[in-house]
């Protein structure tokens, strides 16, 4: 068996010629490889899913340069239950002594010592029957398609099951610079197995009864991006999609034997999900592997999709779910292109492609659901998680099932979502693309890893302000907060805003939630509609936000100048945020006024609006200390502003003080200013009853009127709308006042040189 792969490498020009910036440390869970920087792999697998096991078989070649002096030996990742046939160093066999396997860890003690900055490279030669898929930990598989019965083998490595099949160092922050993958299969003269892998496909050589499959990977990738699948496949070669100049292939894989109709389906979308690689590249940058190819292949088990760098591999169940190819594409940026550094920060991958799946319902109208649908699922997805941030501690990433398995599986998604959607509501459209593409294309990023603390850096500078506290609570922390936010209107359209109080979630790590909040207004017509964004540092420090974010103003509120009247205030309607809550309409009061009459008190209260119709109640007091109820306000009907009416025709003897108030949402009385009125002297009219409907009595007292008067009635606006003529003996009088029209109207006594001797107010019902 030795023989044949010494044959097989010569095949190969197995030599160093790579460069990479030096590392210091491992950073990959298992600490291997902390004393080499892996340059480039050349992999060799002899893979054929006829068979009744799964088996894996071949050898990798690891170049490398040492980051460290004295390095006399060095480890990999691979499964204890792989065996190493054998180790070729310089062309030698290194002794069975030379190597341990341990722990999922192959350490090999080299016969001689390097210094630090040597070039080197070492083979790798192994065989066996990777583990079986356990949990949330999946690996090398054997997998039969249900509607066909035909067999195929399928890797997915994410998170530690690279080293189930394959010898790596496991560790995002020494990526791999480049790769040579060779496959070889069964060849039975007919077209039967094929092989989707990373990277370009160089070759397909046939020689006798097999097939030899050579992908080369251009690009750096981590070693859980890494996979394949052998498989008998129907393939579909599209048109390019050109970015920036540069046309990039498109290839779909899909597994043979089935329905023309299931092709179809799934073609038509994988067509509409490649239109995102444009729409993508406009907001991100270009698409970060234009140079190799973009793709999907059918043939996953574990999961719908997986990221697999430059042809993203979909499991049956989701070949035409537009949602899934969404997300596996947008992580060609965020994953792929920039990494997380650890598994700690997983979000920054899953996150941004949930983020994905919100960014294609919105500019993609074909997409098949819109984007407030689309956030709305992922919000309450996300709420729906109450016990951790989207920041996975050390305590939960020792292996697969402590990751998936656990509420983080999910946070990293949805909550992971919603956190980049905030992003973009604070900094708006301009400033959060801006920033993304300033990530996506930072030289000390591209092709390299990115932490929490990375991504914060860009944003914070964005914004010219630390924005820590919103990521200590919502990337950090846990649960969400729940808002009652007052407003209220002044002339000129002029919105004040201020938060009322803020509940948080049970459990939430943080007290009080520091982030931004979102405020839908809307007129009396559609193009009256517009957004209000802020950012809440709590402690009644409010910044604006949307296009930026301002400087904090202390005091608990913010003002707005709207161009039209608000009609309708709703609280992030769009479900922008993680956070819920309410709009309380703060009732302001514009004018409380006071007209004395012979025998009664008109009083006339002026909000500047009440939309949910909040009672409004009027007391009096003789003291100006002790107030009584007198009854409720009514609202004038017929005024062009929000006015309540009350007539008090039976004032008490002496000065009268009158006062109006409500209740706010939150339970408190609103009260308006004091004011008073005399009654001290006898007034010489009363009128009755009041509101009247249809007939007014008038009763006057005869010493005070001159030998003829008349009556006058007036509108609110002052109008005349009633005039009669009386003679002094007449001092009962009833009065027709059907036919007014439903408001406040005065009452005057005129003498015969047209004096008012008498005046009063009373309403028509």
């Amino acid at each position: 068996m030795h023989r044949i792969y010494l044959l097989v490498i010569t095949f190969f020009t197995l030599i160093y010629t790579g460069t990479k910036a030096q590392t210091v440390l491992s950073t990959g869970y298992s600490g291997t490889g902390s004393n080499i920087d892996v340059v480039h792999h050349t992999c060799y697998w002899r893979i054929n899913p006829d068979t009744t096991i799964k088996y894996i078989k071949g050898f990798v070649q690891t170049d490398f340069k040492t980051i460290q002096n004295n390095v006399s030996a060095i480890s990999f990742d691979l499964n204890d239950i792989l065996t190493v046939d054998s180790i070729l160093y310089h062309k030698q066999i290194l002794g069975t002594g030379s190597y341990t396997q341990g722990g999922n860890i192959l350490t090999i003690t080299l016969p001689l010592t390097l210094v630090q900055g040597i070039k080197d490279s070492i083979i790798i030669y192994y065989q066996g029957t990777p583990p079986a898929p356990s949990g949330s930990s999946t690996g090398y598989t054997l997998s039969i398609d249900k509607g066909t019965n035909l067999k195929y083998i399928s890797t997915l490595s994410e998170s530690y099951e690279d080293r189930d099949w394959w010898p790596c160092k496991a560790d995002m922050q020494d990526k791999i610079d480049s790769m040579d993958l060779y496959v070889s299969v069964p060849w039975t003269g007919t077209d039967t197995f094929w092989v989707a892998s990373n990277g370009v496909m160089k070759d397909s050589a046939i020689n006798g009864n097999s097939r030899l499959f050579h992908y080369k990977v251009s690009n750096p990738i981590a070693s859980y991006l890494v996979g394949l699948t052998v498989a008998r496949y129907n393939r579909y070669y599209r048109a390019p999609v050109t970015i920036n100049g540069t046309k990039v292939p498109v290839m779909y894989y899909l597994l043979a034997g089935k329905l023309s109709n299931t092709y179809t389906t799934a073609v038509t979308s994988m067509d509409k999900a490649t239109q995102l690689v444009s729409i993508y590249s406009q907001k991100y940058g270009d698409y970060p592997f234009k140079n190799e190819k973009h793709g999907y292949y059918e043939g996953l088990s574990g999961a719908e999709g997986m990221e697999h760098q430059t042809f993203s591999a979909i499991a049956s169940f989701g070949i035409s779910s537009v949602t899934t190819l969404a997300h596996e594409l947008m992580h060609q940026w965020f994953g792929d292109k920039i990494s997380f550094a650890t598994w700690n920060d997983l979000w920054l991958a899953e996150g941004f492609a949930v983020y994905g799946e919100m960014l294609g319902a919105e500019l993609l109208p074909t997409f098949g659901q819109t984007i407030v649908q689309k956030r709305t699922n992922v919000k309450h997805g996300a709420q729906q998680i109450t016990d951790v941030g989207a920041w996975i501690p050390n305590s939960n990433i020792a292996n697969s099932n402590l990751i998936w398995n656990s509420s983080y599986g999910t946070a990293v998604y949805d909550r992971g979502g919603m956190i980049v959607s905030m992003l973009r509501t604070i900094c708006g459209d301009s400033l959060y693309f801006k920033t993304m593409k300033q990530y996506t294309g930072a030289a000390s990023l591209a092709y390299k890893t990115a932490t929490t603390d990375t991504l914060l850096h860009y944003f914070n500078n964005t914004l010219g302000a630390d924005i820590t506290p919103f990521f200590i609570d919502y990337v950090y922390g846990n649960g969400w907060p729940t808002y009652t936010i007052k407003y209220s209107v002044a002339s000129g359209n002029v919105m004040e805003l201020n938060v009322v109080n803020q509940t948080t979630t049970a459990g939430a790590a943080s007290a009080y939630f520091r982030g931004p909040v979102v405020v839908r207004v809307q007129g009396s017509t559609v193009a009256q509609d517009t957004l209000i964004t802020f950012f809440d540092w709590g402690n009644g420090n409010l910044s604006y936000a949307g296009n930026g974010l301002s400087a904090p103003f202390s005091g608990n509120h913010l003002y707005y100048k709207l161009s039209f009247n608000p009609i309708t205030v709703t609280f992030d309607p769009y479900a922008q945020t993680l956070a819920n809550g309410s709009m309380i309409l703060n009732l302001k009061m514009v004018d409380f006024t006071l007209q004395k009459n012979n025998k009664s008190a008109a009083l006339k209260l002026t909000l500047d609006e009440n939309k949910n119709n909040a009672p409004i109640y009027l007391q009096r007091s003789i003291n100006g200390k002790d107030f009584l109820a007198l009854g409720l306000m009514q609202e004038d009907k017929n005024s062009s502003t929000v006015s309540y009416l009350y007539n008090d025709i039976a004032p008490k003897k002496g000065v009268n003080y009158y006062r109006a108030y409500f209740y706010t949402e939150t339970g408190q009385i609103q009260y308006s200013k004091v004011l008073s009125a005399d009654f001290t002297a006898e007034n010489n009219m009363v009128i009755y009853p009041n509101p009247v409907g249809g007939q007014l009595t008038i009763k006057l007292d005869k010493a005070n009127l001159t030998a003829s008067y008349s009556i006058t009635i007036n509108d609110a606006a002052g109008k005349t709308v009633l005039n009669v003529a009386r003679k002094a003996n007449e001092v009962i009088d009833n009065i027709d006042v059907h036919t007014l029209s439903k408001g406040v109207y005065t009452i005057s006594i005129m003498d015969d040189n047209k004096k008012a001797v008498s005046t009063a107010t009373f309403i028509k019902e």
